[in-house]
């Protein structure tokens, strides 16, 4: 099976936190980032152009072992099509990425 085409890059990457306020004012008061949205008071979404920061309230503090801090990373892919083909590319292989 032939891989699909590269990707355009990183969207956004999505973590879990300890204190959502905190965090969000790291990252809008001292590196300068913007608030694109907020769906609820323990989720917010930054941005500082073309990417996007998905800051997400853990559901323990500090948060669990079972929870890693790491919600997802999106990938920039042009096309719904584009999308099935990589998502059957990577369900085709993904015993080869069980490491």
């Amino acid at each position: 099976m032939q891989r699909p085409g590269k990707t355009g890059g990183m969207r956004h990457v999505a973590l879990f936190v300890e204190d959502l306020a905190a965090c969000e004012f790291f990252y809008v008061h001292l590196l300068g980032m913007d608030v694109e949205w907020r769906p609820d008071d323990n989720n917010v979404y930054l941005t500082s152009g073309n990417d996007n920061l998905a800051l997400h309230q853990a559901d323990t503090k500090p948060a669990s072992s079972e929870q890693q801090r790491l919600d997802h990373i999106g990938f920039i892919i042009p096309t719904m099509d584009e999308v099935a083909v990589s998502y059957t590319h990577l369900r085709a292989h993904e015993t080869e990425a069980d490491l």
